[in-house]
């Protein structure tokens, strides 16, 4: 790829600094190898352009390391048609110690157009990750050959959907061992009849998410032979907004997985799972529907994790300028709580920015999980002065409704939240240094420890700029374990087991997901610090098919790889319980 203005421009930023204090992460992409920008052009605010698009970590070579899939969007306009395909969907494999090579062409993935989300999950049962790819219709489906080469299969398997995909999540929903999908949809967006409609930016006021009816989303029954059944409708999980994230997660301890779904401008959704592929969308009676107050909230991105280290696991959500990014906690019986403010939470940076790739992940190794999220608003800098500026702006609504957020502009600084242990978060984003601190317009995020030191670094998705590799380089409180889970075939990786580690006095919950954050998936390698504690006591895993085992004492700041079937049996009782 040819070097851009961006380059210059992120070098310079590089060695100069941006703020004096530690650099807790390192921006690593490009002396790291990799130079991706993530295409939106036309360089007007189409609707379809704003929401960029994501990144999806995940280990394709089983070699040991997460490789990254980086997506990009597309244009329009015919005057940025021929810029717009030089930009392709990415595949980057890691070599190791998170050095990155490009092999997309080897791989056979560089697609052009509108991709949104992407996720990486053995679909097929032969030991290798297969890669989907959520877009702007029709949706791709690479099968992985296992030689580092993949073949587009989604007409044949029955997904090619060719609505406006955004995101998905892999999870056998039916306890039948085959991974199911589960595709969110955004609105039902026609880019010939933006291409006409759209001449002033007046006409441009009408991309308002609002103005377009929202998608239903799609469920697929995994046949076992490399096929997919639409069972949307009879599942009962169609959705009631223009869905953005999708985590499949048991957040009721019953056993099987249920689907939370994010809604732009509207409710959430919480689908739970009550046995064979029937759910019922309980939001609004588990509290995950909207905020304290009981206002909806334009939510973007979802990460899940036991952040007050209770058994059970909690939700944080991101969520658009003016309204805070939502915490919400489990308080066991299928209920949650918003204690967004009581957790410290809510300042006037946060108020100010718009959320969209989040992880709780344990940063610092302290045994607790701290959260780091991506932000950035949906239109440019040129287009925020219009709408303060312009005389003959029809709608005084809009324009008193988005001023609150614009403070901060188009491009906007990350949040790094710490743990402090007693249910609140301590804001540290600006002693964080350049890395985090720096404006970005960001939209994806992926987390996994990449260059292999033990901490959770984060890639980074950016509307027109360069991606970001932010290696952790936060001092370590304490001990680590990575758990790579492998079960029975076909879900060989395991795809919704639930983990309890034990150490020191603490128990940690872990569960593997294959789709998170915004549009993006984590990588399938289970992570959790153990703060002094140099081993784990204890670590009882439940699969998916059930079955309970456990591993006594695994040593800390190792990899353990721990297969279905090598360990104990569990004394009863169902992990997590």
């Amino acid at each position: 790829m040819k070097r851009t203005p961006h380059h210059t421009l992120f070098l310079l930023i590089a060695f100069s600094g941006c703020e004096g204090g530690p650099q807790l992460f390192e921006d690593a992409a490009y002396e790291r190898g990799m130079e991706f920008i993530s295409y939106s052009g036309d360089h007007l605010w189409y609707l379809i352009g704003t929401l960029g698009s994501g990144v999806a970590a995940g280990d394709y070579d089983n070699d040991g390391d997460p490789d990254l899939f980086l997506l990009s969007g597309s244009a329009i306009l015919e005057a940025y048609r021929e810029e717009a395909d030089e930009h392709a969907d990415a595949l980057w494999r890691n070599d190791g110690n998170g050095v990155f090579t490009d092999v997309t062409a080897q791989a056979g993935v560089g697609r052009t157009g509108w991709s949104n989300g992407a996720v990486f999950a053995d679909y097929d049962g032969d030991g290798d990750l297969d890669l989907f790819v959520a877009r702007h219709g029709p949706n791709l489906l690479w099968q992985n050959h296992g030689d580092g080469t993949f073949t587009e299969v989604a007409e044949q398997a029955g997904v090619a959907d060719p609505r406006w995909a955004a995101a998905a999540a892999f999870a056998d929903l039916d306890g039948d061992q085959d991974l199911d999908l589960y595709v969110t949809n955004y609105a039902d967006f026609d880019i010939a009849v933006q291409k006409d409609k759209v001449k002033w930016f007046t006409d441009g006021l009408k991309q308002f998410p609002q103005y377009f009816q929202p998608a239903a989303n799609i469920l697929y029954r995994n046949n076992g032979d490399g096929t997919f059944t639409d069972l949307t409708a009879a599942a009962g999980v169609q959705g009631t907004g223009r869905s953005l994230a999708v985590i499949a997660t048991d957040y009721d301890l019953d056993g099987d997985l249920d689907l939370f779904v994010a809604n732009d401008i509207g409710f959430n959704d919480l689908f739970r799972n009550d046995g064979g592929m029937k759910f019922e969308n309980v939001g609004f009676e588990s509290g995950v529907c909207c905020d304290a107050e009981g206002n909806p909230q334009a939510t973007m991105g979802a990460a899940i994790g036991d952040y007050d280290n209770d058994g059970d696991l909690d939700l944080m959500v991101t969520n658009y300028g003016g309204e805070y990014h939502t915490l919400y906690r489990n308080d066991g019986g299928g209920l949650f709580t918003d204690v967004t403010r009581a957790a410290g939470l809510v300042s006037q940076e946060t108020l100010d920015t718009v959320g969209w790739g989040i992880g709780f992940y344990d940063l610092d190794l302290d045994g607790r999980l701290d959260i780091l999220s991506v932000n950035g608003h949906v239109v440019g800098d040129m287009v925020l002065w219009y709408m303060r500026n312009l005389a003959d702006l029809k709608s005084e609504k809009i324009r008193q409704m988005q001023e609150e957020a614009f403070n901060l502009g188009a491009d906007q600084p990350k949040h790094l939240f710490l743990n402090q242990g007693d249910g609140t978060f301590a804001d540290i984003s600006r002693q964080a240094g350049w890395a985090i601190r720096r404006p970005r317009m960001s939209r994806g995020a992926a987390f996994a420890d990449f260059d292999g030191d033990g901490r959770i670094d984060v890639a980074v998705s950016n509307k027109n700029e360069p991606a970001q590799i932010l290696l952790n380089r936060m001092p370590s409180k304490g001990h680590w374990l990575r758990l790579d889970l492998r079960g029975r075939p076909p879900n060989v990786f395991a795809i919704g087991a639930r983990v309890q580690v034990e150490a020191a006095g603490k128990v940690l919950v872990r569960e593997v997901h294959a789709g998170t954050s915004y549009c993006s998936a984590d990588d399938l390698i289970l992570h959790a610090g153990l703060g002094e504690a140099a081993a784990a006591d204890r670590v009882e895993v439940r699969w998916p098919d059930g079955a309970i085992e456990v591993f006594p004492h695994l040593e800390g700041d190792r990899f353990h790889r721990l297969t279905q079937g090598a360990g104990g049996a569990a004394a009863g009782g169902v992990a997590g319980k």
